[in-house]
């Protein structure tokens, strides 16, 4: 069985599937580079859900995929079958 995503790693992918820099990505999502790229390093243990909800929007992410990889919520269970 294999883990679940880190937020780090679905947020830089995300990021990277875009094509977007640190730069752009903070100017899509509102936020402050050095933000991103602290997300993105895994160096903020549980970001605000605003700044989920952020990310969210901007990548076109599952809100409740974000909230998961960031201990807001826990993980979805799997299908009985």
């Amino acid at each position: 069985m294999t883990d679940a995503p880190s937020l780090a790693g679905i947020l830089t992918a995300a990021r990277l599937t875009l094509g977007w820099t640190i730069e752009q990505a903070a100017e899509e999502t509102g936020l402050l580079p050095e933000y991103v790229e602290f997300a993105e390093a895994g160096q903020i243990r549980q970001p605000g859900l605003e700044s989920l909800r952020r990310f969210a929007v901007a990548y076109g992410i599952d809100m409740g995929d974000l909230m998961i990889a960031a201990g807001h919520l826990p993980p979805r269970p799997l299908p009985p079958w």
